[in-house]
């Protein structure tokens, strides 16, 4: 939580670094930047190219039916995640009040503060598979419906690393409805796809294959004798390929119990025995004292060192995050994401300018405040601290 010294530092680090970034603009060091094709906006530093520009241009043109094909369908999908987007917001906040154990979390991805900062590889490789092909699709479809490409870049934002594509406003702005609802869709609709790749390899790529030591407590049985990133695969010879069946199991026993744990240890089966300690949260039951996880491993490479296994795993978890976050979220019908521009270009399309900007206006005020009530409350959670993998 943000109460906590740690991520007090971190986010002030972030501040701090933001801070200087705005602050070179100032500074004799800004004209060689400059030179470089660097501009900093907002305290982001911004890196613009066209040199992309003819290939995506070409890309585009080159497979026009098959484009054109694929984000009409895209344009139904990014529909349904606006509407999935919104209803899940409005529903999450009467779970607060009415089913505050159904409340999930609406939070930033900060590190130190909402996830672990050992996560960080993770979450940059996880990024560029939601940033590089959402750009992309934005340029591929912009151009199979003979809007140029102007510029590609890169921007650097504290720890984040972003892309973008600038495709030409007054081709865009001029296009068919049917042009524009189908370039403002392809972003949102590829990382949604993304997203069904990454479920689909994490159901039929793994199994799970015992229970992960994250840590151990110290004072109690465990600590001496496991270690982390043992594999416990069973107890009392009874299996514990699952975190079901070890509770299971654990329920069964008591205070002073002694039980023999098998364990996966650098790639070796080890036996090892403890002497169970009272539960601090109940008394009659044993407990190891351990942090714990389910492991999962590969389905066709079930003795594969853990390590890689865990990486791998880990590695799709944020992928699978990252790319239905920024598919819901960026259709949100506020102003500036591709959901607000998809309302913009139907409002447009079928009432006066002036009444279609006031109720873009009311639709990103009315948005925006659900979505910070969402974020508001989750920091209201006792112990939430990482949410995330």
């Amino acid at each position: 939580m943000l109460s906590d010294p740690n991520s007090l530092t971190i986010v002030s680090i972030l501040l701090a670094t933001w801070l200087v970034m705005y602050m070179i603009k100032f500074t004799p060091l800004y004209p060689v930047l400059q030179q470089l094709g660097a501009s900093i906006e907002y305290g982001v530093l911004i890196f613009r190219t066209s040199r992309l520009n003819d290939f995506l241009n070409s890309f585009g043109a080159k497979h026009e039916r098959i484009v054109r094909a694929l984000s009409s369908l895209g344009v139904a999908l990014s529909f349904y995640l606006l509407i999935i987007g919104v209803y899940t917001l409005h529903v999450n906040l009467l779970n607060y009040f009415r089913r505050p154990s159904q409340f999930a979390p609406v939070m930033p991805l900060i590190p130190g503060v909402t996830f672990s900062v050992s996560s960080l590889p993770y979450f940059f490789i996880a990024a560029a598979t939601v940033i590089i092909p959402h750009e992309l699709a934005h340029a591929v479809v912009a151009s199979s419906e003979h809007i140029p490409v102007k510029s590609t870049g890169v921007f650097f934002l504290l720890f984040l690393l972003g892309a973008f594509v600038e495709p030409d406003e007054n081709k865009l702005r001029g296009s068919r409805l049917t042009s524009r609802l189908r370039v403002f869709s392809a972003g949102s609709a590829i990382n949604f796809v993304l997203y069904l790749l990454a479920v689909f390899l994490l159901v039929y790529m793994f199994i799970p294959y015992g229970i992960y030591v994250m840590d151990t407590l110290e004072g109690y049985p465990a600590a001496g004798v496991l270690k982390a990133d043992d594999i416990i695969i069973s107890l009392n010879n009874t299996s514990t390929l699952t975190l079901t069946e070890f509770k299971a199991f654990m329920d069964t026993t008591k205070p002073g119990d002694v039980i023999n744990v098998r364990v996966i240890r650098g790639g070796k089966v080890l036996e090892l025995t403890l002497k169970l300690a009272a539960s601090p949260s109940n008394a009659t039951k044993g407990f190891l004292g351990v942090y714990l996880s389910q492991y999962y491993s590969l389905s066709f490479a079930p003795d594969v060192n853990p390590s890689i296994s865990t990486m791998i795993f880990k590695t799709l978890q944020w992928v699978e995050l990252l790319n239905i976050s920024v598919a819901v979220f960026n259709m949100l019908p506020i102003a500036m994401l591709d959901g607000g521009l998809l309302l913009s270009a139907l409002l447009s399309n079928f009432i006066e300018e002036d009444k279609s900007k006031i109720i873009e206006k009311i639709a990103t005020l009315y948005m925006v405040t659900i979505l910070l009530l969402n974020m508001a409350l989750s920091f209201r959670i006792p112990g939430l601290q990482y949410w995330v993998p």
